[in-house]
């Protein structure tokens, strides 16, 4: 938060919010008798999204300054609609969607993906993160290599992640290896 320039007295506010707290759990039978929290953000919390998006912008920045990588998009577009002689063509790549801890990493070959992932695992182990592979899901489209090649290795323990086959759903929009259905 010091790095953006949130002031060093509204810093150690929103810490002393998290640390030592006192939770109780409420329950059809009451109340249940209480425990110390763990230092941490909970995902409910109101403050969660902002905090981890202050968190996770290093790494969405590091992913980014990575050349020519990620996912390539290109229109052609009239400077003028008065002039159709006069045409600009606009380029988007894009590596990473990320909204809060869920993430997308977009590449074009095996080792090019496997060089994000290795810094985002980077990063995760820098700061006490365990990704859960068994949550991880790989997708390649228009394949060119074997089935046994189509994986990447993930986490602290280097989980093989396998591709696959069937349609993935991230915040509730379908990808699929396979040509429309819908």
């Amino acid at each position: 938060m010091l790095r953006i320039d949130i002031p060093a007295s509204l810093v150690e506010w929103i810490i002393a919010l998290f640390k030592h707290r006192h939770l109780k759990v409420a329950t059809a039978y009451g109340l249940r008798d209480g425990f110390t929290g763990n230092d941490g953000i909970d995902q409910g919390d109101a403050l969660s999204p902002l905090l981890w998006r202050i968190f996770y912008d290093l790494l969405l920045i590091r992913i980014q300054q990575i050349k020519d990588s990620g996912y390539e998009m290109k229109v052609t577009w009239p400077n003028d609609i008065n002039d159709p002689i006069t045409w600009t063509q606009y380029r988007l790549q894009v590596l990473v969607c990320a909204y809060m801890d869920d993430t997308i990493f977009l590449e074009s070959s095996r080792f090019r993906m496997q060089n994000i992932v290795d810094i985002a695992n980077e990063f995760y182990i820098i700061n006490d993160i365990d990704i859960n592979a068994k949550k991880s899901e790989l997708i390649i489209i228009n394949p060119t290599v074997e089935r046994h090649e189509q994986n990447i290795e993930l986490g602290r323990d280097r989980s093989i992640i396998q591709a696959t086959n069937e349609e993935i759903r991230y915040l509730r929009v379908w990808f699929s290896n396979k040509p429309s259905r819908r």
